[in-house]
């Protein structure tokens, strides 16, 4: 498919990596900058000026994942599972607003910012992608120049999903159980170019779930 081979890394980039003159991507996928810290915290403020946790959740998400827990614990049930890698136990120092003037200002595309990271890369019909940081495993996601989102191999999300192609794929030999996800939605980042020359965050991004 033109792709070349890569690393099994799995790409994970934690909130202190810092880069680009300390703008960081969370595992939330949202952009942020060290804002303070509270009881060995870190705090950031995100490019829409919201306050979130080190792992880019919001104080509302978080303080409804709480609540949830709280509930099931009350009524002998398991947790319901937090949809991140967030494992906070408060919001407390999240909850005031940030200046405007503190917000981080969001990278010229995300490819460029994957590039200052140094992300493992791979050539798709002879152009450059590189890894979307927290993707692994068979949902391991590469971003192109282009801003179209493939897998290992090079292959759409949108070819992957394709049943005919599937079809197709399987009895060539050539088919893969690659599983590449799409970027969670966020309002501050619409606008925001995903490849260096083309793809817009918000068409590509998956039905509206946050901020």
């Amino acid at each position: 498919m033109g792709a070349a081979a890569c690393g099994e890394g799995d790409g994970t980039l934690r909130a202190t990596d810092e880069s680009s003159g300390g703008l960081v991507l969370l595992p939330s996928f949202r952009f942020a900058r060290p804002h303070s810290e509270l009881n060995g915290r870190r705090i950031f403020i995100t490019t829409g000026g919201d306050l979130v946790c080190e792992h880019g959740e919001l104080p509302s998400t978080i303080s409804t994942w709480l609540q949830r827990e709280k509930a099931a614990e009350r009524s002998g049930h398991s947790p319901p599972p937090r949809a991140s890698i967030c494992d906070c136990r408060t919001s407390k120092g999240l909850n005031s607003a940030g200046s405007p003037g503190q917000a981080a200002k969001p990278p010229k595309s995300l490819f460029d910012h994957l590039c200052s990271l140094e992300m493992p890369t791979i050539t798709v019909h002879g152009r450059e992608a590189r890894q979307v940081p927290f993707t692994h495993g068979n949902q391991t996601t590469f971003l192109t120049t282009m801003g179209d989102l493939v897998c290992r191999h090079g292959r759409k999300r949108q070819t992957l999903g394709n049943k005919r192609w599937k079809e197709g794929a399987v009895s060539k030999g050539i088919a893969c159980s690659c599983a590449p996800p799409p970027f969670p939605f966020r309002k501050s980042l619409v606008g925001v170019r995903l490849g260096r020359y083309g793809g817009q965050y918000g068409k590509t991004a998956c039905p509206p779930v946050g901020q």
